[in-house]
């Protein structure tokens, strides 16, 4: 008996595994883990006038993005 329990045991874990995998796909399990997906690209970098410049950039990300801050010659704006 004790040797049918222990054979049956790896078997019903794989069955849970296969379950949760078939519920919640590949990757569902970790989603919340994964950090979100930001990728900026520099389109096109302007001086159109003495102190003023003008970036454009476009998100290929998923998700929207904030620029919160830039570092430029080593100062922070």
């Amino acid at each position: 008996m004790a040797l049918a329990a222990k054979a049956l045991f790896p078997l019903l874990l794989l069955a849970g595994l296969l379950a949760v995998f078939l519920r919640f796909g590949p990757v569902g399990v970790f989603r919340a883990a994964f950090p979100p997906i930001e990728e900026l690209t520099f389109e096109r970098i302007a001086f159109p006038q003495p102190g003023l410049i003008r970036v454009h950039m476009v998100n290929g990300g998923p998700e929207p993005v904030t620029v919160a801050q830039v570092m430029l010659d080593d100062a922070y704006w």
